[in-house]
């Protein structure tokens, strides 16, 4: 075993883990103490985990191997009955990166590398899915939802991939679709929200 990470607690208080070992990534919950496999997440090693506000649901990255390279896609697993699906609303053959629960746990959104082109954050709703406004060139990386779903904060890049990410800079995309560039004489990091009455 490689080691068990902590993700969250579920809707009914039990701690939810990742177990990463040899064998791939098992996702567990522990209840009363006994950890119980909820699913094999992957055969190999998974990351990005987020669990949703509710409880109800993680999300996560997993690798699949391909002829010529791996590729990161987004999977999201129902926590009571173990059932994942992986979201195969975006190309095939792109990452995927950093999916992201709203804050009220009804949308999930997911950055894609620009292999094909600029690439905007895929936000999936239910069954339906929307874009939002795209980078001139390259890709974007989900930080953080505002309060209310109404801005996201992003890690763009103006490279096509995650092996070529070129330079970064913060971005936040707002309803209008407008893109707000977060600048700064030296190195921007993304902490939190600050809301206003």
């Amino acid at each position: 075993t490689f080691g068990v990470f902590p993700i969250g607690e579920d809707a009914e208080g039990n701690l939810i883990v990742a177990r990463l070992s040899t064998a791939g990534t098992d996702l567990l919950r522990v209840r009363d103490g006994v950890p119980q496999v909820i699913v094999h997440a992957s055969d190999h090693l998974a990351r990005g985990w987020q669990i949703a506000p509710d409880g109800k649901s993680v999300a996560y990255l997993a690798p699949e191997v391909r002829s010529d390279r791996v590729v990161y896609r987004a999977h999201v697993v129902a926590l009571p009955d173990g059932k994942a699906r992986a979201l195969a609303e975006t190309p095939a053959g792109t990452d995927q990166f950093s999916p992201l629960w709203t804050p009220g746990g009804d949308a999930l959104a997911v950055g894609q590398d620009a292999r094909g082109g600029p690439s905007a954050v895929t936000v999936l709703e239910g069954g339906r899915t929307r874009t939002l406004a795209a980078p001139a060139r390259g890709f974007d990386v989900p930080l953080s939802w505002s309060d209310g779903s109404a801005y996201l904060a992003v890690r763009s890049f103006d490279g096509d991939s995650a092996a070529n990410p070129g330079n970064e800079t913060t971005v936040v995309i707002g309803p209008d679709g407008q893109r707000y560039s977060v600048t700064a004489t030296g190195e921007v990091i993304f902490i939190g929200w600050v809301t206003r009455d």
